[in-house]
């Protein structure tokens, strides 16, 4: 198992790479493009897993699709994010973005992709949940308990990101 420069403890680099690949996962889980979205606007050396997320058109399409899905997650008509299309498609972007945060971490692309699309599963799962709670206490207003996600999946980003680019500050980051 390969650690990384500067770790004290064996697998310590499989570790955190494992550790961002369930936080894109999870991403994706709430809102799909999430995870994706997270990971086009990390900085720092991309992997050939993530590098053309890196190229700018393909990020601003990236960012202007995780947009879009937001905006539709408040339709009433859409369905439910467990039914086993949508859960695909969730389970399957969350597994490409862990794949790719575990190769930013310096970990293999490989179990990345099995820990985020098994987060994106738990997640859509729990957030369907927390969701269906949310709208109950704010009295039947779905849109605003939509919104009040929107906001916590962004935030789950900013803080995925922070996580990611923390190797590339120290300068530990080896690819």
């Amino acid at each position: 198992m390969s650690t990384k420069k500067g770790d004290t403890r064996e697998g310590e680099g499989t570790r955190g790479a494992l550790v961002a690949a369930a936080a894109l996962g999870g991403l994706s889980g709430a809102r799909s493009l999430a995870g994706p979205a997270a990971l086009a606007l990390t900085r720092g050396p991309r992997s050939e897993i993530d590098g053309a997320l890196g190229h700018p058109a393909i990020a601003a399409t990236v960012l202007a699709l995780a947009g879009g899905e937001m905006m539709a997650d408040k339709h009433p008509r859409l369905p439910a994010r467990t039914r086993p299309a949508a859960l695909a498609g969730r389970m399957m972007l969350g597994g490409f973005a862990g794949a790719g945060a575990s190769a930013h971490r310096g970990g293999r692309p490989v179990p990345g992709a099995l820990v985020g699309a098994t987060a994106a599963l738990l997640a859509a799962c729990v957030t369907r949940l927390a969701r269906a709670g949310l709208t109950r206490l704010l009295r039947g207003r779905p849109a605003a308990a939509g919104a009040i996600e929107d906001v916590l999946v962004i935030a789950g980003g900013a803080l995925a990101r922070r996580y990611l680019e923390a190797d590339d500050r120290a300068g530990e980051g080896t690819r």
